[in-house]
């Protein structure tokens, strides 16, 4: 596809990247993509690829090529599933109110698959599908007053492993991908409501070193009035520490339900840098979060944009409720086949730190910090 073509050419082919990348020069787009603009799913697998023939998201697409068409990859229009071109004109919605609270009074906030999330100065813009504006998360970056430095963060931060990235001041020097597997771990013996995260993700910090968000894929253990409960589920969650405020994203018809001894893929992935998003001139660095394999159809993503580049990557844990060792899962948990590059390569090393773990007597140990090969381990109480 050259600069200036529309979006109406399409090849017959059987195959799709999961990443929506282009292929033989011609566009593919999947039910995956499908779900993005519309928020609903039309319910077939990720690899199968449709005909592009929705005349509305074609209007969509050839719209924002003017954007694109500036950029040395304007292919990109519909690559991440449409760059919502109508969120420059985006209607704005009522604010939105949290669907649930945590056991401290943490709000989350459900938003659609394939919402995107716009960093943008000290405020969190959120958007369904579809462009509109959902809410707004001001002073996010604690602006106001509120956040800290990365070692001062919410107590409910259970415990962190994770690394600086290693990026030049290039603008093009940043994360390309953060893919690894993990096993469902042995389930706690007693559910009590309680609500864990193990969080796989990056983190984006201020200029003064606080943390201003953190956006990745999570094993969630029970949950909310409005999703998860006495089982393991798949979750992707944005968090906004100085708010005390998640944003969950939710596919419909979906409990997004692991089973004990799944093998689970999870990824971040880098889809470029662009400009013009909203008005602005800066360029914005765009990411997905998700799930990958057969079955990551059933399972949501969210889409981040970010004014700076991300400086951490690295595992979170999010406890609330638990109140005896029982509570946690019987089992070690491990991430393993990580794998953490940049767009300049593999760094040759990354300086993996861990804290917060003994408060809560979980065992964090980095088995291998290798950045082509990292494997991590959580040992909870009485886990064998």
């Amino acid at each position: 596809m050259t600069s200036g073509r529309g979006c109406t050419d399409m090849v017959d082919s059987k195959e799709a990247s999961p990443q929506h990348n282009w292929v033989a020069d011609r566009f593919l787009i999947s039910a995956h993509d499908i779900s993005v603009l519309y928020g609903s799913s039309p319910g077939l697998a990720l690899q199968e690829v449709l005909y592009f023939e929705l005349e509305d998201a074609k209007s969509q697409c050839d719209a924002t090529l003017s954007i694109l068409n500036s950029q040395s990859a304007p292919d990109r229009c519909c690559n991440a599933g449409i760059l919502f071109a109508a969120a420059l004109v985006a209607t704005v919605a009522s604010a939105l109110e949290p669907t649930a609270y945590t056991a401290s009074g943490k709000a989350i906030y459900t938003t659609p698959s394939g919402s995107r999330i716009v960093k943008h100065g000290g405020n969190i813009n959120l958007y369904a599908p579809n462009g509109t504006l959902l809410h707004v998360f001001e002073n996010a970056d604690g602006s106001d007053g509120g956040g800290g430095p990365l070692r001062r963060q919410s107590t409910s931060v259970a415990g962190q492993i994770f690394a600086p990235l290693p990026v030049g001041t290039n603008v093009n020097d940043t994360l390309q991908s953060f893919n690894g597997t993990f096993v469902v771990p042995p389930p706690p013996t007693t559910f009590e409501s309680q609500l864990m995260f193990f969080g796989f993700g990056y983190t984006d910090l201020t200029d003064t070193g606080a943390v201003y968000s953190f956006t990745g894929v999570a094993l969630q253990y029970g949950g909310t009035n409005v999703q998860g409960g006495s089982f393991y589920s798949g979750a992707i969650f944005a968090e906004i520490p100085v708010l005390d405020s998640y944003i969950l994203a939710s596919l419909p018809n979906s409990t997004e339900q692991l089973n004990v001894g799944d093998t689970v893929s999870v990824y971040v992935a880098f889809q470029g840098i662009l400009g013009g998003i909203l008005g602005i001139d800066d360029p914005f660095y765009a990411y997905f979060a998700g799930f990958s394999g057969p079955n990551s159809d059933q399972f949501p993503i969210l889409q981040s944009y970010d004014e700076d580049k991300p400086q951490i990557v690295g595992w979170r844990v999010e406890v609330e409720g638990v109140e005896q060792s029982s509570d946690y899962p019987t089992g070690p948990l491990v991430f393993k086949d990580v794998t953490v590059e940049l767009t300049t390569g593999f760094p040759s090393e990354l300086n993996w730190e861990i804290e917060g773990g003994s408060a809560v007597d979980i065992d964090f140990e980095v088995v291998n910090g290798d950045p082509t090969d990292v494997e991590i381990k959580m040992t909870f109480p009485d886990a064998s």
